[in-house]
């Protein structure tokens, strides 16, 4: 149930009242004096065991998306990860997932990885393909 703070003016007491959310939000003491309500910011709690997270380790990867959430949030948590590792130019992981995926389907490369090789090879001869 919620707390609400109210302070006697007289003598400049606060107390922590619990109160449900349907209650109307004033303390009324013995003597029938009527306390001020102390209006707060809202207090939050984040989860701190993954706020220094190493990049590279696939286990607190699995724990952090396996708490919940959507499938774009994993993308999102995903990229956040990618772009920690390096970017664009020097992601071990992402570099060690191609090789697997090759190997796996005999020297078969990954989309991503053709698209970048066609891309590197067109902007050799002078010719940009990116988007509008």
């Amino acid at each position: 149930m919620p707390r609400y703070d109210y302070k006697n003016d007289k003598t400049g007491e606060v107390k922590e009242i619990i109160q449900t959310m349907s209650e109307k939000h004033c303390y009324i003491d013995k003597k029938g004096f009527k306390w001020r309500r102390i209006f707060t910011v809202p207090e939050m709690a984040i989860d701190s065991s993954f706020v220094n997270v190493d990049p590279n380790d696939m286990k607190s990867f699995v724990q952090k998306t396996s708490k919940g959430g959507t499938f774009g949030d994993v993308v999102d948590y995903s990229q956040e990860l990618h772009e920690k590792r390096g970017g664009a130019g020097n992601d071990e992981v992402k570099e060690a997932y191609y090789k697997d995926y090759a190997a796996k389907r005999n020297g078969s490369k990954h989309n991503d990885v053709k698209v970048r090789e066609v891309k590197a090879k067109l902007d050799k001869i002078g010719i940009s393909i990116t988007p509008d």
